[in-house]
């Protein structure tokens, strides 16, 4: 059995989901340097801004590349998503290439993304969402809705 707590925003007026991502940068950097004030000891490193945005097709060409080296066969997911192993694979290309704990994986196909997720005007295949992996974890999911 899985138990999680969950927590809904809502932004209003925004142009895109790069809005929601820029939202959520802030507040995950304040709330690193809150735990630091509160918990000088755990030494956390306080994120700096841009985090690295990288949509799915791109994750998926990295991804392939490292498959020759890293990624065992049988690994790697479907073509729409990433599997765990993907998900540590691509952070910890995103740590050596971009020296960042956090990445943004955007723009998910459609068939992963809830009716409601707005698509790109440009490739209406893709959405506006994005998850947000910390050290090889998916920690958040985000979109513009419609």
């Amino acid at each position: 059995m899985t138990e999680f707590t969950g927590w809904d925003f809502e932004i209003a007026y925004i142009n895109d989901h790069n809005d929601v991502m820029d939202a959520e940068e802030g507040m995950i950097i304040e709330g690193f340097k809150a735990v630091n004030a509160a918990f000088p000891d755990l030494r956390l490193t306080v994120p700096v801004r841009p985090f690295p945005r990288i949509t799915m097709v791109e994750t998926k060409k990295i991804l392939e590349k490292l498959s020759d080296s890293s990624l065992a066969v049988g690994q790697l997911s479907e073509e729409h998503d990433l599997s765990p192993e993907e998900e540590r694979a691509i952070s910890e290309y995103v740590q050596k290439e971009f020296d960042h704990e956090f990445v943004f994986i955007t723009e998910y196909h459609k068939s992963k993304s809830a009716f409601y997720h707005m698509r790109l005007a440009d490739d209406p295949e893709r959405s506006r969402r994005a998850d947000l992996l910390y050290r090889g974890i998916e920690v958040t999911t985000l979109a513009q809705r419609e």
